[in-house]
C-alpha cells in the first residue's frame, strides 16, 4: 500500500471539502458539470446525443413478409412468426412466439467501435402468455457489461425496451428484434421500429468540477425507479472531470425481470476496459445506496444496500482523482454523495 497516494492536494481557490451530498430534489446540481446533466421532477436525468439509427435497412419492419417472417429479418430456429397489422408506425409488424430457447429474429449486423457507448431498443408488446420469456436482445462476444444483453418484452401495450452495452472491440454488433429466452412457457409478442445508436461520449458525464481531496471518499448514489436496461453508473478515481479515459464504473440497470436491480464494476484504463466484478442482481430496496467503497488507496468494494458485492479488488492502475455519474438513458439518480 502507497500511503503517499492516500492524499491529493486541494486545488488552489479553495478546492471543495468531504463529506459532500447532493439531494436532486432540492434543485441543485452543485458542483456537477454535465453538458446534457439536468434536475427533472427531482432527479438528476441526462440525455446524450445520439447518431443516426445504425440499422438503416427496413427498421420498420415494412417489408414483404413471406411464410409470416419479414424479409429484412433472418430467422433461427422454428418460432412461430406472422405478419401483423398491429404495428407501432406504419402498416406492418412482425408477431413471435418461442418454440425453443434461443430462437430469434435478427436485424443485420454492424461492425462496433471500440470504446463506443450503444443503444438497441425494439417497440414491443406481449398479446398473449405471463412467463416474461420473448426478450429484446443486442449481441457482441466482445461486449461489457456482458456479451449478450437482453430486456423482456412484458407490456400488454406498445413499449420502448432500450438496452445499453459497450463495444470493446471492432466485432460485429447484432441487434435482435426478439429473442426467446426460455424452455418453456413460450410467451406471444409483436415487434417493430427497431433501432441501434452509439451515444455522443462527452455528453454520457456529469462529474464534480474538482478533484477529490484524498483517495479514501466513499462515492455512492440513490438510483431512482429503474425504467429501460441502459447503463447508469457511479465513477471514480477519473483521470479528468470532463470525457475521461481511465477510470471505475460501477454500474446499475434492470434486465429480466423488472423489479431486480442489476450491478457490476467495471474499469477503463486508456480507453482498454475489463470487468471487475461480473453483473449480479438483487431485488430493487426503495432509497438503497449504490457505493464504491474504498478499502485502501488502491482498493475497493462494490456495495447495494450496505451489503457488500463480490470481494475487495485491486484498482492500483486507475489513479485519477475526480467522482461523478454516468447516465446514458432513462435511469436517473435521487442523490449523489462522496465522503
Amino acid at each position: 500500500m502507497d500511503i503517499a497516494r492516500f492524499f491529493i492536494p486541494i486545488i488552489a481557490g479553495g478546492g471543495f471539502k468531504l463529506p459532500y451530498s447532493l439531494d436532486f430534489s432540492l434543485g441543485s446540481m452543485g458542483k456537477l458539470i454535465g453538458t446534457k446533466a439536468a434536475i427533472v421532477g427531482g432527479v438528476l436525468t441526462n440525455t446524450p446525443g445520439e447518431s443516426a439509427n445504425i440499422i438503416t435497412t427496413d427498421p420498420g419492419l415494412e417489408a414483404t413478409y413471406t411464410a409470416g417472417l419479414c424479409a429484412t429479418l433472418a430467422k433461427t430456429g422454428t418460432p412461430t412468426v406472422a405478419e401483423s397489422a398491429d404495428a407501432h408506425g406504419g402498416s406492418k409488424a412482425q408477431e413471435f412466439t418461442g418454440a425453443a430457447l434461443n430462437n430469434t429474429l435478427a436485424y443485420a449486423a454492424h461492425a462496433g467501435v471500440a470504446g463506443g457507448w450503444y443503444k438497441m431498443s425494439m417497440w414491443g408488446k406481449r398479446t398473449a402468455g405471463a412467463g416474461g420469456t420473448a426478450q429484446v436482445q443486442v449481441y457482441q462476444g466482445s461486449s461489457l457489461p456482458v456479451a449478450t444483453n437482453v430486456v423482456a418484452i412484458l407490456s400488454a401495450a406498445y413499449a420502448k425496451e432500450t438496452v445499453g452495452f459497450i463495444s470493446t472491440s471492432t466485432n460485429n454488433i447484432i441487434p435482435y428484434a426478439v429473442r426467446e429466452g426460455n424452455t418453456t412457457g413460450f410467451d406471444t409478442v409483436i415487434v417493430d421500429d427497431g433501432e441501434l445508436v452509439r451515444l455522443t461520449y462527452a455528453d454520457l458525464f456529469s462529474m464534480i468540477s474538482n478533484p477529490l481531496p484524498n483517495r479514501l471518499a466513499t462515492v455512492k448514489v440513490q438510483p431512482d425507479t429503474l425504467v429501460d436496461c441502459s447503463l447508469s453508473g457511479i465513477v471514480a478515481w477519473a483521470n479528468a472531470n470532463a470525457s475521461p479515459d481511465t477510470y471505475l464504473l460501477c454500474y446499475w440497470r434492470y434486465r429480466t425481470p423488472k423489479d431486480r436491480i442489476s450491478f457490476g464494476l467495471m474499469k477503463c484504463v486508456a480507453g482498454t476496459w475489463t470487468s471487475l466484478i461480473a453483473e449480479t442482481s438483487a431485488v430493487t430496496v426503495a432509497n438503497a445506496w449504490l457505493e464504491i467503497r474504498p478499502v485502501d488507496a488502491d482498493t475497493v468494494g462494490m456495495y447495494y444496500n450496505n451489503v457488500q458485492i463480490s470481494t475487495d479488488k485491486d484498482v492500483a492502475d486507475v489513479p485519477g482523482a475526480y467522482a461523478g455519474m454516468v447516465i446514458s438513458g432513462g435511469n436517473n439518480v435521487k442523490s449523489f454523495f462522496v465522503g
